[in-house]
């Protein structure tokens, strides 16, 4: 999966989990835009690509199994949300990727769907259903979140806004390049397959868009209602 198919899949998901009275107790104050930083941070592997390879010991339930366990000491129950979060980004690319979900253990990949996709797909046509993927999630996603707005909200807090929001776009921006850098997301293969990608990059925009204006949105209406309570002070 892609950013926006990973961010929507890590609030879905937390969505989910809140249906437990324990779980909701737990995430009370939990900051989504901080669950997005955790589910992304697989992916910094394309950052340090000279020193770790993509799909190897950042995708791996062992990696971040360990990389977790001082936390847990530290802070118990409350990094539970954030370590979903980053199993989640696992569970995306199990979907039609092949990470080796064990690595440290057993460094085969595992994907379900991987080998029979790529085995009957052109790689267009693979970057196409990938594509497909990543907007259904996020139109699932618009859709919960809009019926769950007052009780969830992305952007509760000045940290949010001020610290989170900045830390995720550099993230995202860096990500990204250094991806495009080495052509992980955009190959456009052979000549024939042209229209199918581009059909597929402008599907994988509009999920980008469509998760960019609603993080947007949330930033504008949490600095408007912060005007207006300083205002009534």
């Amino acid at each position: 999966m892609f950013f926006a198919g990973h961010l929507a899949l890590v609030f879905l998901i937390n969505k989910a989990a809140r249906t437990s009275e324990r779980y909701r107790r737990i995430s009370e104050n939990l900051s989504v835009v901080f669950l997005f930083i955790a589910a992304i941070i697989p992916d910094l592997d394309f950052v340090f690509y000279g020193f770790i390879e993509h799909h190897t010991i950042t995708h791996s339930l062992t990696f971040w199994s360990i990389a977790y366990l001082p936390l847990f000491l530290r802070w118990r129950m409350k990094i539970l949300p954030y370590f979903i979060a980053t199993l989640s980004h696992l569970l995306g690319d199990l979907l039609m990727g092949k990470p080796p979900v064990l690595y440290g253990i057993w460094s085969e990949g595992y994907g379900p769907y991987y080998d029979y996709a790529t085995a009957y797909l052109a790689p267009s046509e693979f970057m196409l259903a990938r594509s497909l993927l990543d907007l259904s999630v996020v139109l699932v996603f618009l859709i919960i979140y809009k019926r769950s707005i007052a009780g969830q909200r992305i952007l509760k807090s000045d940290r949010d806004v001020f610290v989170g929001l900045p830390i995720l776009g550099v993230l995202v921006i860096a990500i990204f390049i250094a991806s495009s850098i080495q052509g992980k997301l955009f190959s456009l293969g052979r000549e024939n397959e042209w229209p199918v990608l581009i059909t597929a990059y402008s599907i994988l925009a509009i999920a980008h868009l469509l998760i960019t204006l609603t993080i947007f949105r949330e930033a504008r209406m949490f600095l408007k209602n912060k005007k207006s309570e300083s205002i009534r002070i």
